[in-house]
């Protein structure tokens, strides 16, 4: 099995699991026009970012750990936010960029590097 497959089954486990999470919390209804996930990865300035994105969720794997963000509303892109207990978490894409900012650091201009549509 070659690393990539491993990868994405790495964070399809992972973003499932968030993605359950947060529907546990969440009293919103879903929309079935938002129902197919996208994987992406993401480097900002060095740092890999990868996400999942399905219905109003984001799980993202970032320094080797897992989070879940919700979407929230935007002026333009999309935005999600969480927290990881002492920072706020925000990842604010629109098209192939991204910007990502945890507590008070915001890293550089995230650039999606890779895509890939789930059935």
């Amino acid at each position: 099995m070659s690393a990539r497959i491993a990868a994405y089954r790495g964070i399809s486990i992972v973003a499932a699991v968030c993605l359950a999470l947060l529907a546990a919390c969440s009293s919103s209804s879903e929309e079935a026009s938002n129902s197919v996930p996208t994987d992406a990865l993401f480097d900002c300035g060095g740092s890999r970012v990868e996400t999942n994105f399905m219905h109003r969720r984001m799980a993202m794997i970032f320094d080797g750990k897992a989070y879940a963000l919700a979407q929230a509303e935007s002026g333009s892109g999309a935005r999600y936010i969480g927290s990881d207990g002492a920072r706020k978490i925000e990842f604010w894409n629109k098209g192939d960029e991204a910007t990502l900012t945890f507590g008070e650091k915001t890293y550089p201009t995230c650039r999606q590097t890779e895509a890939v549509a789930k059935p």
